[in-house]
């Protein structure tokens, strides 16, 4: 349970309830281990917020969000994480900040809320669904680097 502040956790592996993260006020977490989660509640009547830190080099995310929209989650990646990849029949409902992360979508994932990241393949059946409500809720300063005109 995330009762508003700051956490570190060196991973987030644990059997009990069910691997469900449950937030009641705004939380800012950072995991630098495993991540293993089926479910991240938000409590329906705060509508708390949580931005969730990875640092770990690799990460498999496959939670759900209940009671939960886009601008309430964002998920970032630490310049150590460099692949992800979206496993779930769940949507992801949230933010991806990933600029220097390879991101993978695979076995019915899907995605409603925004992604930055440095790279996006998908296999199977992949759905994403932008939601507008992310635009302007945590402005990011950006400088593009390169491009390539297709």
């Amino acid at each position: 349970m995330l009762k508003g502040g700051f956490f570190y956790a060196s991973n987030l592996v644990a059997t009990a309830y069910g691997q469900t993260m449950y937030v009641s006020s705004d939380s800012i977490l950072v995991v630098t281990g495993a991540v293993s989660l089926t479910k991240i509640t938000f409590d329906p009547n705060t509508k708390p917020k949580l931005s969730l830190f990875f640092g770990s080099a690799t990460v498999d995310f496959s939670a759900a969000l209940e009671n939960g929209s886009p601008p309430q989650f964002w998920l970032y990646a630490l310049p150590s994480c460099t692949y992800m990849k979206l496993t779930s029949q769940n949507a992801f409902v949230g933010v991806i900040y990933a600029p220097g992360m390879d991101l993978s979508a695979q076995g019915g994932a899907s995605v409603q809320g925004a992604i930055v990241a440095k790279s996006f393949s998908c296999q199977g059946t992949f759905d994403f669904h932008h939601d507008d409500a992310t635009g302007g809720t945590e402005s990011k300063n950006f400088k593009i680097l390169s491009w390539a005109e297709l």
